[in-house]
């Protein structure tokens, strides 16, 4: 027999060091996905002009976005338990395109205008292992292409916050990576330009990945955790204001192998710092043991979706659980066994007239307080370039 399920238990943190984990080698293996794919439009040294150079910059680090895109996509796939939908591959398949194409022309144009000849002279002169005339540029450039890139990986999903993140993840992995790339040959020996390039591209994508993740992370007020069902242990992130939750693959969270779950069985709606929920038509959930069709969410609260219990989580307390707990013998009845909600004998001879059908599924409010369920808020309405090899002085 099963053990009953472990109603306003104080749920755990967002499980981060999983979530890290897989995006930073989601963000490894998309950055060797994107090496490879970018030796399609071949090397560039035969370009003639500065346009030119640009424009075979742009189709080179178009090639590597996508494959750091795809690895960064199929991480959160896994992690959400679901393959992209075919609307999700529509928006991701061109943004990562155009995407990548802009930031890899940008940031050539800001590489080559912020060389200067005398300090690329003296470092030549000087037979330096590493040259802050090249570092400087470089990293100001990736700082550029890594932003615009996790704009690009960002918008594949179609979310909002996760294009602010993937935009603040791309800066900073861009950023750091960008000004690591000179310091790779140093370590591995200024004659391997395929291996440095690929660590040079594999760091900034990890990076990319881990930062993205952290960032999701830190951003993220409330989860969703499966607590029994096929899919427990999973946990979703709930990063918009509105997100919905059912079987369909385009849900937001998709509650898989659960026939009783229809395509969108609830809605989840955050504003002001609270979090409500309204369930589809004929299509009512157990909120913490009792039937409900709707109410507002707190830290703990268990919301049975089929055969599914999904337990939420706030980052920051919201009050108390929204029902009080099933007596412990289980079903949601007393120890005399009667309902909860449902007169005893005693009870409806004293008061013969008295209303015991709404009770179960809407206890009765605090004194002052609304006696309707509670409703869901307001929905808002010929000089060096770049995707060289680092610098060999």
């Amino acid at each position: 027999m099963s053990s009953p399920t472990p109603f306003h238990e104080i749920p755990g943190g967002i499980k981060t060091s999983n979530r890290l984990g897989v995006m930073t080698i989601a963000g490894l293996i998309g950055g060797v996905i994107g090496f490879a794919l970018s030796h399609i439009p071949g090397d560039g040294k035969d370009s003639t002009s500065l346009s030119e150079l640009r424009h075979h910059t742009g189709l080179w680090f178009m090639f590597i976005v996508v494959g750091i895109g795809a690895g960064l996509i199929a991480g959160n796939s896994y992690l959400d338990g679901k393959p992209p939908s075919g609307e999700s591959l529509l928006v991701a398949v061109p943004a990562l395109l155009v995407g990548g194409y802009v930031s890899g022309y940008l940031a050539q144009m800001i590489f080559t205008s912020m060389l200067d000849d005398a300090a690329l002279q003296s470092c030549a002169d000087s037979n330096s292992s590493w040259c802050v005339a090249y570092a400087i540029p470089r990293a100001v450039a990736w700082l550029v292409a890594g932003g615009l890139g996790g704009l690009a990986v960002g918008a594949s999903f179609r979310s909002r916050k996760r294009i602010q993140n993937g935009v603040l993840g791309g800066l900073a992995g861009g950023l750091i990576g960008g000004a690591l790339f000179d310091v790779v040959p140093v370590i591995i020996g200024r004659d391997s330009e395929a291996a440095s390039q690929v660590i040079g591209i594999c760091l900034i994508s990890t990076l990319m990945g881990l930062l993205i993740s952290m960032i999701d992370t830190a951003r993220t007020a409330m989860w969703l955790e499966v607590i029994s069902g096929e899919m427990r242990g999973r946990q979703f992130l709930i990063m918009e204001q509105t997100t919905t939750v059912g079987s369909a693959r385009t849900a937001n969270v998709t509650l898989v192998s659960d026939r009783q779950i229809k395509e969108v069985h609830v809605t989840i709606t955050q504003a002001s710092g609270r979090a409500s929920f309204t369930c589809a038509m004929q299509a009512p959930v157990l909120l913490n043991g009792f039937e409900s069709h709707g109410a507002n969410l707190s830290n703990g609260d268990v919301l049975r979706i089929g055969n599914t219990d999904l337990r939420a989580g706030f980052r920051q307390a919201t009050g108390t659980a929204s029902y009080p707990p099933p007596p412990p013998n289980g079903a949601g009845r007393p120890p005399d066994g009667v309902p909860r909600g449902r007169p005893t004998a005693s009870d409806a001879a004293a008061n013969p007239g008295g209303d015991w059908t709404s009770s179960r599924s809407n206890p009765p409010p605090p004194p002052g307080a609304s006696r309707g369920p509670a409703s869901a808020p307001p929905q808002p309405t010929s000089r060096p370039r770049l995707p060289t090899k680092p610098t060999n002085n």
